[in-house]
């Protein structure tokens, strides 16, 4: 279950890249950019902005899902919908998008080396995204394992919330790792995303000892994961592993929309946006107290 294939992306990894960003995620970070990539299931965004009231989704829904409200806009039932994208095609004005569709290891091998010129030529490959994709171990193993056949570079991007066992099987396979680490600190981490971080580091570090090629990389949202005390959580962390380079990604706030758009509620913290001073002196704290270079995403 995927919900895009992104061809010619330059920010997911070394080169130009193709990036398949598969659907269901363990972790309910409040503040994710992508909150369609949550649910593992197909889902319906109504971008509400973009509706004309010509009714079209209303004559097409075989669920009587939506109706013509007092102003003469649209309401959509989301308890009625049973997400099928009728009234997505039926809708001229792009209104309603279907997040989320099956595709097979054949198909997403084929749609990931028909640019594989521009790999070769940049030192690009394909990124498994998401949402988690170590949900959909199994198949991320198959896809990986049939381009690695074809000589192209994989990265994996991950929270590493999954079994070990799971995590392990695909690792053959995978050149490098980009890691997100939400929060150091175990209690913080349980409440911003719904986990643990316990078996996030656990497979961290599993994986280090393999010597796997691991990109850490640091989300900071202000007023939530960005104190003094976390910060310098995160430099002893990445101190104790041995870590010489990592990502910070500063907080933007991009996906607000499409909270709207799938019924959602943003996240109720801090919305402020860092200006570049601040989240320079992140990284240069990172760099000057704990001997951690921080390069910003």
């Amino acid at each position: 279950m995927v919900f895009d294939v992104q061809n010619f992306s330059l920010n997911d990894g070394p080169g130009i890249r193709t990036t398949v960003f598969f659907k269901g995620c363990p972790l309910k970070c409040s503040w994710c950019s992508n909150p369609e990539s949550q649910s593992e299931k197909v889902q319906l965004l109504y971008y509400r902005n973009l509706c004309l009231s010509c009714y079209s989704c209303i004559e097409a829904c075989p669920n009587g899902a939506n109706t013509i409200k007092k102003d003469k806009t649209v309401f959509l039932d989301r308890a009625a919908c049973r997400a099928c994208g009728i009234c997505a095609d039926a809708c001229p004005s792009g209104a309603r998008i279907m997040s989320g569709r099956s595709m097979s290891a054949e198909e997403i091998v084929a749609a990931s080396t028909k640019d594989s010129l521009f790999y070769r030529n940049s030192g690009g490959g394909v990124t498994f995204s998401g949402g988690e994709p170590l949900m959909q171990a199994e198949f991320i193993r198959i896809i990986s394992r049939k381009l690695k056949e074809k000589g192209i570079h994989c990265v994996l991007d991950t929270s590493g919330y999954a079994a070990w066992e799971k995590v392990r099987s695909v690792l053959p396979y995978i050149d490098l790792l980009y890691w997100d680490i939400k929060c150091i600190d175990p209690s913080k981490h349980e409440r911003l995303t719904g986990v643990s971080n316990a078996l996030i580091i656990s497979n961290l570090e599993k994986t280090l000892a393999l010597g796997k090629k691991v990109l850490i990389r640091l989300p900071f949202i202000p007023g939530i994961n960005d104190a003094d005390s976390d910060i310098e959580r995160a430099g002893m962390f990445l101190l104790r592993l041995g870590v010489e380079h990592v990502d910070v990604l500063p907080y933007h706030n991009l996906g607000v929309g499409k909270y709207k758009a799938l019924d959602r509620v943003y996240f109720p913290g801090s919305r402020k946006i860092y200006r570049r001073e601040e989240i320079t002196g992140i990284c240069k704290r990172l760099e000057m107290e704990y001997g951690v270079s921080a390069g910003i995403v």
